[in-house]
Order: C-alpha cells, then sequence, then structure tokens
C-alpha cells in the first residue's frame, strides 16, 4: 500500500483527570493528519487511547466524510 498512515499506539490505564486532554488532542492530530493528506487511519483497538483513538475517528467520518 503507498501513500501515508496514521496510527495510534498507547496505554490502557490512563487518569480519568487525563482522559479529556488526551481525547482533545487526538482530535486536533486526526484533524491535521486528514488535512495532510493520511488517506488511512488506523487503531489497534486496545482499551484506552486506541479506543478513544477509534471513536473520535468514527465521529469525524460522520461528521465531515472522512
Amino acid at each position: 500500500m503507498k501513500g501515508k498512515t496514521c496510527c495510534i499506539t498507547g496505554h490502557r490505564d490512563m487518569p480519568d483527570k487525563e482522559i479529556g486532554s488526551i481525547k482533545k488532542a487526538q482530535h486536533q492530530e486526526i484533524k491535521k493528519a486528514v488535512k495532510d493528506g493520511f488517506p488511512v487511519i488506523l487503531s489497534g483497538f486496545a482499551d484506552g487511547v486506541d479506543q478513544y483513538f477509534a471513536e473520535i475517528v468514527l465521529e469525524l467520518q460522520k461528521k465531515m466524510g472522512i
């Protein structure tokens, strides 16, 4: 497969007080990746950061058609 791929890996157990800022940062970076031409976005779907990432991608697909 040619082109750019955006992937995520991270911790499973995140402090509750950090989850909001993690999701916000992921949201910004995913939108940036799409804008920068990354046609493939992958998540391993592990608990924690990977799932936050996947949820945000699905949300943006519905809103932006990515």
